[in-house]
């Protein structure tokens, strides 16, 4: 994250993709494995796939280092340094299937640093606790955001999230709303196309993705022939460097 995407950010008080944090978990803060070392760690993991379960944004924000007033937020710094690494193997190890993330640590001003977290939402979700961990987490838990808070998802969640949204169909190829969807994943450095429906989990198994409509989960299908649509949106796999 830059520090000009921070900025935007401090604008927006917490929701169901943006958590504030003054500092990590008390239990990270002292030595590893101490008794309250993983309370810690799930606490962390739980604001953290809280946000990857929800909706309203293409991605979740959990930043840490910034104290949230309600009218404004404080830039205050975390009190420790951690990897990335560390925290994508506590996720593999939590989660199935496991989060999409990416933490890194902005240097805010010389003795200020603010840890972030961007988390990708996919629609390979929920992400459902495999593991118990430190009295918090616990076998078959799934979290999601409720407006401020983070909380264990209801019936009518879990349906949602398992059944999917409702399609966003657009009937006709010329449709300019098909050009805006694309257009979307264009600045984000992806490519779209249409294939068949019947091409669709063939191309998935070969690293294609569904494409969803911005902001949400929905999968966007594209040509009606009657009831019927003739196209799904997907992804191109990235190229690999």
């Amino acid at each position: 994250m830059t520090r000009e995407e921070l900025e935007t950010l401090l604008a927006e008080g917490e929701s169901t993709y943006l958590d504030w944090k003054r500092d990590f978990p008390q239990g990270l803060l002292g030595e590893y494995k101490l008794p309250a070392w993983d309370s810690g760690r799930a606490k962390l993991l739980k604001a953290l796939i809280a946000l990857a379960n929800s909706h309203g944004s293409d991605h979740g924000y959990l930043i840490y280092g910034v104290e949230d007033l309600g009218a404004e937020r404080r830039v205050s710094g975390v009190s420790k340094s951690f990897d990335d690494a560390d925290f994508q193997q506590w996720a593999e190890n939590t989660f199935d299937p496991p989060p999409t993330f990416r933490y890194s640590e902005l240097k805010w001003d010389a003795s200020i640093t603010v840890g972030t977290f961007r988390i990708e939402r996919t629609p390979d979700y929920p992400h459902v606790v495999q593991s118990n961990l430190g009295s918090i987490l616990f076998e078959g838990q799934v979290w999601l955001r409720r407006g401020r808070k983070s909380t264990v998802a209801l019936r009518e969640d879990l349906k949602r999230m398992f059944f999917g949204e409702t399609p966003f169909k657009i009937s006709k190829l010329s449709d300019p709303v098909l050009k805006e969807i694309s257009d979307h994943y264009k600045q984000q450095g992806r490519t779209t196309t249409l294939p068949s429906f019947g091409d669709r989990d063939s191309l998935l198994t070969q690293g294609y993705e569904l494409a969803t409509y911005p902001g949400t989960r929905r999968e966007v299908w594209v040509g009606a022939l009657g009831d019927h649509y003739e196209h799904i949106l997907l992804l191109k796999p990235e190229p690999r460097h």
